[in-house]
């Protein structure tokens, strides 16, 4: 099966591509449908026709290895983490786990809410500085992959505090 997987590595990789990038679009389509919660401004503000026409990231598998493998280490993270959120949001709503953070956000202060939700992006991080240092080559797909998982952590450093930051507005001024 591994020697049939390496002989059609960039089928296999557009596959698993394409893969995570509808589990990235089934999951945060599950979260937030109106697209309320959305942390990447882009994806938010271009809507659901610029989160499905990401699907075509898969091809990059045909032209670029390394990338396709960053972006498959990101949108594996993506739906990760989506997914650990689905519960509460599924039973909770949009509108309501939005007020219910806005509401948090008011009674812990900006800075708990940054720290909380920010620190995980560390690990993130970690992880893929690792995953580069012990595969070590650039030429290496786990190299690419821990580039992955790297920039995720770096989008939550990125897009969060600004999320947040939004949220925290919205607070006051319902306040």
């Amino acid at each position: 099966m591994r020697f049939f997987i390496i002989e059609n590595f960039n089928h296999f990789l557009c596959g698993m591509l394409f893969l995570a990038r509808s589990g990235d679009i089934v999951t945060t389509w599950l979260a937030t449908p109106k697209m309320r919660l959305e942390a990447n401004p882009l994806a938010k503000k271009l809507g659901w026709i610029y989160a499905v026409a990401t699907i075509f990231t898969c091809f990059t598998a045909y032209f670029s290895e390394p990338l396709a493998l960053a972006l498959l280490g990101i949108s594996l993270c993506v739906c990760a983490s989506n997914a650990s959120k689905l519960w509460m949001l599924r039973t909770l709503g949009e509108e309501e786990y939005l007020a219910l953070q806005v509401a948090t956000l008011r009674r812990s202060g900006l800075a708990k809410a940054l720290i909380f939700n920010c620190s995980p992006a560390i690990f993130y991080v970690a992880l893929g500085l690792i995953m580069r240092f012990v595969d070590g080559d650039p030429i290496t797909w786990g190299y690419h992959l821990g580039t992955g998982v790297f920039a995720f952590g770096i989008a939550i450093l990125v897009f969060y505090p600004r999320k947040y930051y939004r949220l925290y507005k919205e607070g006051l001024a319902a306040a």
